[in-house]
């Protein structure tokens, strides 16, 4: 069986512990064969890395905010949201699992905390961004302003201030 690993360090800033990811590993039966699935808190945190920086709300619709409500909804009672929050902070995934959460509140009910989404906010948060990424699940086709989006996006994505500079000069 061939085993593809990602770097540890993305070029989005995000720093994800690829060991840590095979040391909280689960084991699951998927029609009957044994494998290792993610942890809850890490299938979380995976969901809203790659909806919102990997693909930066678009290309599928409200499907990445569906398979995100399904999960908060499956693990409910074993979610972890101290350690999810911790993680997020630790991988550089904050903003991208705030968002991602508070769309998927916002648009489709999902249940998430509201003490434990409120904690997760940036301080620099701002609700335009919020309006930028609802605006690309919802719409049907990317458009002539998919560059311009993307981005928007990448700069919002960014941790500190000369990425977001470095992002929107380029």
């Amino acid at each position: 069986v061939r085993v593809f690993c990602q770097e540890d360090v993305l070029d989005e800033g995000l720093r994800i512990p690829v060991d840590e990811l095979w040391e909280d590993a689960r084991t699951a039966a998927i029609r009957g064969v044994p494998a290792l699935v993610l942890s809850p808190e890490n299938l979380v945190l995976h969901l809203a890395i790659h909806t919102s920086t990997h693909h930066i709300f678009s290309d599928f619709g409200v499907r990445p905010l569906c398979d995100m409500a399904a999960v908060l909804r499956w693990y409910r009672e074993e979610l972890d949201w101290a350690e999810l929050a911790r993680r997020a902070c630790r991988w550089g995934a904050d903003r991208p699992l705030y968002l991602t959460l508070r769309l998927a509140r916002d648009l489709l009910g999902a249940e998430s905390p509201r003490v434990s989404l409120e904690k997760l906010e940036p301080e620099d948060f701002d609700e335009r961004y919020l309006g930028f990424a609802r605006a690309r699940l919802l719409a049907e086709s990317p458009g002539a302003d998919a560059q311009t989006s993307n981005v928007l996006g990448e700069a919002w994505a960014a941790r500190r201030l000369s990425d977001r500079v470095r992002h929107i000069a380029s």
